[in-house]
């Protein structure tokens, strides 16, 4: 790197720390000026834990489920120590996840369209997105 080079690179971060510097300068602590705080459509969901059947000592899963008008997010926290990929097993008004020799099954409150939903495992992370069933249209 040149003298030059390395002077630009140094203005840059000197840039960056400054406009970090106005946004914790300007931004308030009170939650009321968060536009995600009070909003009642804001599909948020404190994470819940669930055990899975099967042997020996069932882990305990850890999951946070989002619903919207036409779709079920779920994702669930994979541990480390598993053997082989997850996989989902979907039914109608419920779906089975399983770890291992571990099954753990999850209610569903509206029935969902077993072609269409799906699933992806990628670093730890378990996404099931479950495609709710449309009613008849009139």
């Amino acid at each position: 790197m040149t003298y030059r080079d390395d002077e630009l690179y140094k203005d840059l971060l000197a840039s960056i720390a400054k406009i970090i510097e106005e946004i914790i300068n300007n931004s308030s602590s009170n939650s009321n000026d968060n536009p995600l705080a009070n909003r009642s459509d804001y599909p948020y969901r404190i994470p819940v834990v669930f055990l899975t059947s099967g042997k020996p000592s069932p882990p305990r899963l850890q999951y946070e489920m989002i619903e919207t008008e036409s779709r079920f997010y779920v994702t669930v926290s994979v541990p480390a120590t598993l053997k082989c990929l997850p996989w989902v097993a979907f039914m109608k008004n419920e779906i089975c996840i399983h770890l291992d020799d571990h099954a753990a099954t999850l209610a569903l409150k509206y029935p969902v369209d077993l072609v269409r939903s799906h699933y992806r495992v990628h670093r730890r992370v378990l996404d099931i997105t479950l495609v709710k069933v449309q009613g008849p249209r009139v």
